[in-house]
């Protein structure tokens, strides 16, 4: 069992029918039909898939009656697929300075602008601005990594070259992964998603981008999804 960051309700449990498109999934809720929102853009072929168990939370307003936040895991629990339950358990976990590589760091600003891009935090760490690109790692692959991106991301690509840049010229960036699986080993980049961003990621490690990786899973108690952290550090493989 891992550390408690969020708990969130009411949510219910469900059945994947199929993708509508990139940001809509019908569900099955209790015999019933429901459009779900998907805050996701990965392809998550291996995830949102026909007759999947799932986990959505109800939503008001808008075109979907709720939104998708986890999904079964090949029977070893649930992975968080939606992106803003990730990257709230990231803020909470450092508010709370669980995550050991950020202790003593504070969230400066969200969304800035750094270059051409959209960068997801500016950190105060010890006085020292720092830019963090948060991704999610959802694809299980070689039987026990989570790998990322899991299609071609330009995006993607030009944020990390921000980052690249930015530490060229003496900042400091970081690129992390939510690792939103339960029991994996390591991250490692998905080449065949995108073989470019897979070399990106390698080459700015060695031009001073740090590369990290954290891991969090999802666990059901009734009409409750509480959301854990298992690892505050997990390995990267490059």
């Amino acid at each position: 069992m891992g550390i408690e960051l969020l708990r969130m309700g009411p949510v219910e449990r469900c059945e994947i029918s199929r993708r509508i498109n990139r940001f809509v999934v019908e569900v099955i809720v209790d015999g019933e039909p429901r459009m779900a929102l998907n805050t996701n853009t990965g392809r998550l072929a291996d995830l949102i898939a026909a007759g999947r168990g799932a986990v959505c939370k109800p939503r008001e307003g808008g075109r979907t009656d709720c939104a998708l936040i986890a999904v079964d895991f090949h029977g070893r629990g649930l992975a968080i697929v939606d992106t803003r339950t990730q990257a709230l358990a990231f803020e909470e976990a450092i508010g709370r300075g669980l995550i050991g590589w950020l202790r003593g760091g504070s969230i400066a600003k969200r969304g800035p602008r750094l270059g051409d891009s959209i960068i997801d935090y500016l950190l105060d760490l010890g006085g020292a601005a720092v830019w963090l690109e948060l991704k999610s790692a959802v694809l299980l692959h070689e039987g026990d990594k989570a790998g990322y991106p899991d299609c071609p991301t330009p995006r993607g690509r030009r944020q990390l070259r921000e980052l690249m840049r930015l530490a060229g010229s003496g900042g400091r960036g970081i690129l992390a992964f939510a690792v939103a699986l339960p029991n994996v080993k390591a991250f490692k980049p998905y080449e065949r998603g995108d073989p470019e961003m897979a070399r990106l990621i390698s080459e700015a490690r060695c031009a001073g981008v740090d590369v990290r990786a954290f891991g969090i899973e999802g666990v059901l108690e009734d009409r409750m999804l509480r959301v854990d952290l298992w690892s505050d550090d997990l390995p990267v493989v490059l």
